[in-house]
């Protein structure tokens, strides 16, 4: 079956309005970035990555869930290995007052040398019967549907993404999203998309892929090619919302949803804290703009959000 990139489809009891999402990405993904992909055509999104322990015991994780007014409704992703802990925070994630998040998703794939020694993430591939029992205990604990993210395998040249993906649909997930990378490799090669049609073909539940799609027009190409249901994109999103509405901008209208970030980020964090986060967001902007590293310098000079703006500016449009 050849599905559309812009078809409705469904997660459980969710209806998403296409097949382009916005991946979790820690310190990436907040309100603000979120809201400018979904205006830009983004179909679905989710929150950064929070910790279950952490989403218990502190403040400051509820933090990362926090959603914008006009932002449609997301996914919560959630870290852990503890099947109870996992369970107990999905359950508190999904009776939140707003009820806005209207799914939970696991991270079983994070690279990340931190998480992984805790026995989080990627570290999950190895232990595919923790795996599970920590996917029907988070099912169990909410009414929503719950989906899960991974890679192809943990060692560079293992691939276990069939196994993963039965091992998941089994422990009652809804869906499935297959990075086609190792944790090994982290963020380095070229995505393996064979490994996520080889998960499609072992489970009846939505499978989107992902890894390095650059454009609506590859991400139909994924689609077709593998059989999946949808695309998850991530981070050639940075600086480049317009992915989702597969045009490119002028700019005049990259310098207006440059400065939209920038009163999304200070209105969210406070201008001391915003702009340090924002320079590294708005080099992403112009990474191909006529003399980038000059400009990356000018940015990273830039104390006060009007200074910032200002110098996206004259980058941008000339001064």
């Amino acid at each position: 079956m050849v599905r559309s990139i812009d078809q409705k489809w469904n997660i459980g009891s969710v209806v998403l309005p296409g097949r382009m999402l916005l991946a979790p990405m820690a310190g990436i993904t907040d309100q603000a970035m979120r809201l400018i992909c979904a205006q830009m055509g983004c179909h679905f999104s989710y929150t950064e990555m929070v910790s279950a322990k952490g989403y218990l015991m502190s403040a400051k994780s509820a933090e990362l869930l926090q959603i914008h007014p006009e932002e449609p409704p997301l996914a919560a992703q959630i870290f852990g290995s503890d099947p109870q802990t996992m369970a107990e925070a999905a359950k508190r994630i999904q009776d939140r007052e707003d009820r806005r998040i209207v799914m939970l998703d696991i991270n079983m794939g994070c690279p990340a040398v931190k998480i992984v020694r805790n026995g989080d993430g990627s570290a999950l591939m190895q232990n595919l019967p923790l795996a599970g029992r920590i996917i029907e205990a988070v099912v169990r604990a909410v009414e929503m549907p719950v989906t899960v993210k991974t890679r192809m395998g943990f060692f560079e040249g293992q691939n276990v993404s069939a196994a993963f993906a039965k091992m998941a649909e089994d422990s009652g997930a809804a869906a499935l999203t297959m990075h086609g990378r190792t944790r090994e490799q982290g963020y380095a090669g070229t995505a393996n998309w064979e490994a996520v049609r080889q998960a499609k073909q072992v489970v009846s539940i939505p499978v989107i892929g992902n890894g390095d799609v650059k454009s609506k027009a590859e991400a139909e190409e994924r689609i077709r090619e593998t059989g999946c249901d949808a695309v998850m994109v991530g981070r050639a999103a940075m600086g480049n919302p317009w992915i989702f509405a597969d045009k490119a901008p002028t700019a005049e209208e990259q310098y207006a949803v440059v400065q939209r970030h920038i009163d999304l980020e200070v209105a969210l964090r406070g201008e001391t804290f915003a702009v340090p986060f924002l320079r590294k967001l708005m080099a992403a902007y112009i990474h191909s703009a006529p003399g980038a590293a000059k400009a990356r310098a000018s940015i990273n000079q830039a104390e006060r959000a009007d200074e910032l703006k200002q110098r996206m500016k004259d980058i941008l449009l000339g001064g």
